[in-house]
């Protein structure tokens, strides 16, 4: 699982439910373990939060429409810095280039789907 697949289309996570299901297959169908080997995305388990460029990568594209979608401007500022700065950090190409991915920095990924499913579940219902 390189990426999960359909999350480059963007129309798939209009919906608030929709936005949360991704975000919670992200933090809970995702290993936090750290393996000794690099797992790559020919890697036959390759379900993993150390993926760079597989959850990391989910994880962003995922916050990125969750931004543009579900935090309205003038809505959550708080939120919405949090999540620009994940983004900042962890979209940047120093963040690329580390060796390991280090378990800071998936407590950090989960540390932000854990406030934006809450933000998503505290919604009011769409229908």
């Amino acid at each position: 699982m390189e990426r999960m697949p359909g999350i480059e289309n963007k129309d798939k996570f209009q919906s608030s439910e929709e936005m949360r299901r991704l975000f919670f297959t992200l933090k809970n169908d995702y290993s936090n373990e750290i393996p000794e080997e690099i797992i790559h995305s020919t890697h036959q388990n390759n379900v993993f939060k150390v993926r760079k460029g597989g959850w990391f990568q989910s994880l962003i594209l995922g916050l990125s429409f969750f931004m543009e979608d579900h935090l309205p401007d003038g809505k959550e500022d708080a939120l919405k810095k949090e999540v620009k700065d994940f983004i900042k950090y962890y979209g940047a190409k120093e963040f690329g280039e580390l060796p390991r991915t280090r378990p800071e920095d998936i407590e950090a990924g989960d540390a932000i789907l854990d406030k934006v499913i809450k933000y998503l579940e505290d919604l009011p219902d769409e229908n």
